[in-house]
């Protein structure tokens, strides 16, 4: 599948910045917003935050069909694990208590793990829906 990258990096990146505004009124010493990247190798993770909170990758496949999603929740959810890596260098874990701190803070509605379509599921649909037609078809005869 072909993706229209700048379009979708320019949409991000606008999003992200609202929500960077948004959280360095409450933290102000989070610096500058880390790089948003789309990532067309991510096919089942919605986003990742790089380990320094410099950069933030988003899946292209999940995002052309959940943009509500990803500026409600992934962009928000990601930023918030750069602004732990900023803010507490040396917390532990990805989802632990200074980000549940963050995300409560800045009211994020977020959750560890999305529930949007993968492309495996998609392709594993496919395949049933492929296979249950064979055995209609099979069974007609």
């Amino acid at each position: 599948m072909k993706y229209n990258i700048p379009a979708l990096e320019t949409w991000a990146r606008k999003s992200a910045a609202q929500f960077w505004d948004y959280a360095r009124k409450v933290f102000p010493d989070i610096g500058d917003m880390p790089v948003v990247v789309m990532n067309s190798r991510l096919t089942s993770t919605a986003g990742r935050c790089w380990t320094d909170g410099s950069k933030i990758d988003l899946s292209c496949y999940l995002m052309t069909n959940n943009f509500e999603h990803f500026h409600k929740d992934t962009i928000p959810h990601e930023l918030c694990h750069a602004i732990v890596c900023r803010l507490w260098p040396n917390a532990k874990g990805h989802h632990n208590p200074e980000w549940y701190h963050v995300v409560n803070t800045l009211k994020v509605a977020t959750s560890r793990c999305h529930t949007l379509e993968t492309l495996a599921q998609s392709r594993s649909e496919e395949h049933t829906s492929e296979l249950q037609s064979r055995l209609h078809l099979v069974c007609r005869l």
